[in-house]
Order: structure tokens, then C-alpha cells, then sequence
């Protein structure tokens, strides 16, 4: 039986929180429309039209009578009315706990006002609509700034308006501004190093490239004599027959042809071989901490010289 009560009266309160959610959402898409809509020429309290005359307003003689007085006593401030009404509708579907109290309702009201206080110290010149010129922040900005700038000069009374400003926008949306700025400073931090990594990268590109450019070619010199492409014949080991005796019993002396030079061996490195013993012997020596590069390449028929330029270092 008390279980049974206890449901019904939670029913009851989602119930009712959903209808104020419903009603404020509502009023905050109505506002919308009318103040979107606003034409200085519609019906209102300020301005007689005769019957029968078109409209612009969405909303009708309500809207244009709703919006013209809105924003002539709030001005800019006007715009904020949807958007608390909205919160309102969201805070009752998604937050069980939320109403709005005294207190909370004193909030919204100081927070509009200090909004309308800032667009009229702000925007001093006013607004146009339509050709007709209106105060910033509507009668009740201008009157809020008049009596300030009275008692506290222009200084003052940007100091109080942003802090009725930022203290009634804590107590309405739990706003804080430590961990906001908190959030800022840790945006900007990122921000920095990101593009500290970006302009690092390309300036390492960018020296990288130029330092391409300046690198010499390696230089591979070439003995003409010794690497000169010429048909080599098969040498074959020359017979001597040291048993042949000619007739007349004497031994027959070896051929002339025994001291002749002999034919030169293809002795040649191949050039491919001279660059890649030139880029090991840069990176063993790069191993034990020596920058340098090969800029020319000796071969000879036995020692083959590199010819290393040390690195600036």
C-alpha cells in the first residue's frame, strides 16, 4: 500500500516536470519566433496600424505586440529569453531534481539585465531594424548604464555589469570559471606544442633538402691504362719439351716468346661496389660518433683510397 502511494507519487512528479518541460519549450520556440520576425512596422504598443494591414511577425498581433515591447525594454537582451526557457525545458526532462526556486529565478532576471547593461555601455550607437533605430540594450539597459556611469564612471560600471554577469551565470548553469579556463589554458598549450612540432618538421624538411643539394657527387677516378676494355685472350700454360734433342744431340733452348710482357688482367671495380663500400665505411664510422662523407674514390690495381670530408662537428 505504501509502495503502491510512493510510485504513484513519483509518476505524478515525472508527470508534472515533463508539462513544465513541455510548456517551457513551447514558450522559448514562440519567443523565437516573434523576436526573429520582428518588424518595427507591425502593431504595438508604440505604434498604431490600421485594420487589415499584413502582418510580418510569424506569430501574429500577440507576436508583434510580444517582440516590439521586448525589445524595447531589453534590447539585444531580448534574444536570451528563448534560450533560458529553453534550458529550462532541458534541465526538466533530463534532471529530475531541477526546479526553479527564488532564487534561481532572480538569476535569470539579473542575468538579462546585466546582458541588456553591457549591449547598451557597449553598443552606445544603438541598433537599426528595418530602418528604425533602437537602443542596444532597450530602455532598461540604457537606464541601468545612466545610473552607474552616475556613481562609478565608465571603469565601474563595466566592472559591475561583468560581475552581476559572470556570478548570475554560475548560480544558473553551475558554470566555473576556474576549470573553464583551466580548459583554455590546456587548449592553447596543446595548440602550441602541435604547431611547434608542425614548423619543427619543416624546418628539418627544408634543411634536409638543402643539404641534398649541397652534398657533392662522389667521384670515382678511373685508371685508363688499367681498366681499358680490351678482348682478353685465354692464357694457356706454354709446353716445353726439355727431352727433345735435335739431331745433331744438342738440347733445344726455350722460345723467345717466353720473355714477352704478358697480357694485362681485366683488374677493374665495378662502380657500384666503390659507392656502396664508400656509404658502409660512412656508417661504421657515423657508429663510433665520426660524421663525415666519401667525396672521392682512388681505385688502384691492389689499394683502392677514399677520400673522406669530416662533418662540421
Amino acid at each position: 500500500m505504501y509502495g503502491n502511494k510512493m510510485d504513484a507519487k513519483q509518476t505524478d512528479k515525472k508527470g508534472s516536470r515533463e508539462i513544465k518541460g513541455v510548456v517551457c519549450l513551447a514558450l522559448a520556440v514562440f519567443l523565437l519566433l516573434c523576436l526573429v520576425s520582428y518588424h518595427p512596422q507591425d502593431p504595438s504598443f508604440t505604434r498604431f496600424v490600421a485594420v487589415g494591414k499584413t502582418i510580418h511577425n510569424f506569430t501574429g498581433h500577440v507576436g508583434s505586440y510580444a517582440a516590439d515591447s521586448l525589445i524595447r525594454l531589453l534590447g539585444l537582451s531580448s534574444f536570451l529569453l528563448p534560450l533560458i526557457f529553453l534550458f529550462c525545458s532541458f534541465k526538466y526532462f533530463l534532471r529530475p531534481a531541477f526546479f526553479i526556486n527564488i532564487s534561481r529565478f532572480l538569476g535569470f532576471f539579473f542575468f538579462a539585465l546585466a546582458f541588456a547593461g553591457l549591449m547598451a555601455a557597449i553598443l552606445k550607437s544603438g541598433i537599426t531594424i528595418y530602418g528604425e533605430a533602437l537602443q542596444a540594450g532597450g530602455f532598461i539597459g540604457a537606464l541601468i548604464v545612466r545610473l552607474l556611469l552616475n556613481y562609478f564612471n565608465a571603469a565601474g560600471t563595466y566592472i559591475i555589469l561583468i560581475l552581476v554577469f559572470i556570478v548570475t551565470l554560475i548560480s544558473m548553469v553551475e558554470f566555473s570559471v576556474v576549470s573553464v579556463t583551466e580548459r583554455i589554458f590546456q587548449f592553447a598549450l596543446n595548440l602550441i606544442t602541435l604547431c611547434k612540432n608542425h614548423l619543427s618538421s619543416f624546418v628539418n624538411f627544408v634543411m634536409g633538402s638543402m643539404e641534398m643539394e649541397r652534398k657533392p657527387q662522389l667521384v670515382i677516378e678511373e685508371n685508363s691504362s688499367s681498366l681499358k676494355k680490351t678482348k682478353l685472350k685465354k692464357i694457356e700454360q706454354t709446353h716445353f719439351n726439355y727431352t727433345k734433342i735435335t739431331t745433331d744431340g744438342k738440347f733445344q733452348l726455350p722460345p723467345f716468346t717466353l720473355l714477352e710482357e704478358a697480357q694485362p688482367t681485366d683488374a677493374r671495380v665495378k662502380r657500384d661496389n666503390l659507392i656502396t663500400n664508400s656509404r658502409i665505411l660512412e656508417k661504421k664510422l657515423s657508429d663510433f660518433g665520426v660524421e663525415g662523407r666519401v667525396t672521392e674514390v682512388m681505385p688502384g690495381p691492389v689499394i683502392t683510397m677514399y677520400e673522406l670530408e669530416p662533418g662540421r662537428a
